[in-house]
């Protein structure tokens, strides 16, 4: 292959794409590493996806579904659902933690408590509490 052929050669699937997956194999080998075994496996599987959803997506013949899903958009439509399907995502985001707050503050569960989990998810919630409220300051000024 001459050097000219090299250099018009591309990656089958975006900077996004590989840099995502790139990441989920460091995680996954320090996951490793510390011998967190579930972690390692739920990773690996997440790859797969990640490469085979990125990689669908390059191929002419995919649907809106397959472009949005690899963040892989063609025209203001594909823009449009994932605009609408990531608000949905950040809406359950939002509101998960806030329900099992709820139940844990109405149900007594102990056992959960002393486990260390609540104050993770405590944390969780308040930390997308700000980034919402953020999101939600900065688009109002525009």
């Amino acid at each position: 292959m001459s050097r000219s052929e090299m250099r018009v050669r591309r990656v089958p699937m975006s900077k996004w794409n590989l840099g995502s997956c790139a990441v989920i194999v460091v995680l996954m080998l320090a996951a490793a590493i510390r011998q967190v075994w579930p972690v390692v496996v739920v990773m690996s599987l997440g790859l797969v996806v990640c490469i085979i959803v990125a990689l669908a997506a390059r191929v002419g013949a995919t649907g809106d579904f397959e472009r949005v899903s690899a963040l892989e958009f063609k025209d203001e439509r594909d823009r449009s659902i994932a605009v609408r399907s990531l608000a949905v995502v950040g809406g359950v985001s939002l509101s998960a933690p806030f329900l099992f707050l709820s139940v844990y503050a109405i149900v007594d569960y102990t056992e959960f408590y002393n486990s260390g989990l609540t104050m993770p998810i405590v944390l969780y919630y308040v930390f997308l509490t700000v980034v919402w409220s953020a999101s939600n300051w900065y688009f109002a000024r525009r």
